[in-house]
């Protein structure tokens, strides 16, 4: 069975995308993707895709209806829908979703020169949307070793620049991160701050027993066996120590910061809100309002949330929109 558009499950409660685009294996094979190693032989079904983007209003599969409801549709978590074995059969499945008025968010680290039109024309003709850029290192000899068929980092820098200037917001995957990729993430999130990008999800690497099974070779030797082992299934102590002060560092500079492992409020997802029609609910949306309803003096520490209190929380409460991007 073939990869194609599918509820968002793996993220549920922590995106705002409902749903999710994968297509065929990833030709930028960086050597720490879960996606390639965990299914090499990935290949897009083509006729479950354009059947239901084509179809959507009429059926009754829960992919169907939530297309139905507005909310966006993630291009991609599983594969670069830029990358060289992706762009040709994604590009008519994109007009598609444009002509069919389906809302995009997207995840990617660009393109290269053969891909590049294409990537001009989803610039321009998109309606405004939320990128992820991936960005984990900013020494291109590292990004040579780490991914070396991804695009450079400085066209990732002039893609953020382009997506501005077109009216999309961007925010930044520092993700993974590691003090051996990225030993001062101070002088990144400053030029991602000064080229008006809203926010940084910041998460340290880490292999699960599966994961770095299935890594061939050639990925275990560009990322080292001993860092493997050290990282284990939560990541290196002093990885996740970098990742939560990337994240403070990045508040202290005006941006928004995100972990899956956080529990403090952040407006991370606020442009979600004014730009898609719905979002599906999420646990950030939960956090801000237990955290919006303490009183001075209140004991932080610990929080009772109860099922009924999350329901309760409501999509675009409380939401700030003082930010350009939030607009």
């Amino acid at each position: 069975m073939g990869d194609g558009i599918r509820p968002y499950a793996g993220e549920f409660l922590v995106s705002p995308a409902g749903l999710e685009l994968s297509m065929s294996w990833c030709s930028m094979d960086c050597s720490y993707c879960f996606s390639n190693a965990m299914k090499p032989n990935r290949r897009a079904d083509l006729a479950q895709i354009t059947g239901l983007i084509a179809n959507f209003r009429t059926r009754r599969s829960r992919e169907a209806l939530l297309l139905q409801s507005g909310v966006p549709l993630l291009v991609s978590n599983h594969v670069d829908p830029f990358a060289g074995t992706n762009a040709t059969q994604f590009e008519p499945i994109w007009e598609l979703l444009v002509a069919q008025g389906i809302p995009i968010t997207w995840q990617t680290r660009g393109a290269h020169k053969p891909q590049r039109a294409f990537l001009d024309r989803v610039i321009r003709e998109t309606p405004r949307s939320v990128w992820y850029i991936s960005i984990p290192m900013t020494d291109e000899g590292i990004r040579q070793r780490i991914e070396p068929r991804a695009p450079v980092l400085d066209s990732r820098f002039a893609l953020i620049d382009d997506l501005i200037a077109a009216g999309h917001t961007v925010t930044v995957g520092i993700n993974p991160i590691s003090t051996a990729w990225l030993p001062d993430f101070r002088p990144l999130i400053d030029r991602l701050a000064a080229a008006g990008v809203w926010g940084v999800w910041v998460e340290p690497i880490y292999f699960s027993k599966a994961f770095k099974g299935n890594l061939r070779p050639d990925q275990i030797a560009a990322l080292d066996p001993a860092f493997i082992a050290a990282a284990g299934d939560r990541g290196r102590p002093e990885d996740r120590l970098h990742a939560a002060a990337a994240r403070a560092y990045a508040l202290e500079v005006g941006m928004q910061s995100f972990s899956t492992s956080s529990s403090e409020p952040s407006r991370f997802f606020d442009p979600w809100h004014t730009i898609y029609p719905r979002v599906m609910p999420y646990w950030q949306q939960v956090i801000n309002a237990a955290d919006a309803s303490l009183e001075p003096g209140d004991e932080e520490s610990v929080a009772v949330i109860t099922m009924a209190d999350a329901l309760s929380v409501r999509c675009g409460d409380r939401w700030r929109r003082d930010h350009p991007a939030a607009r």
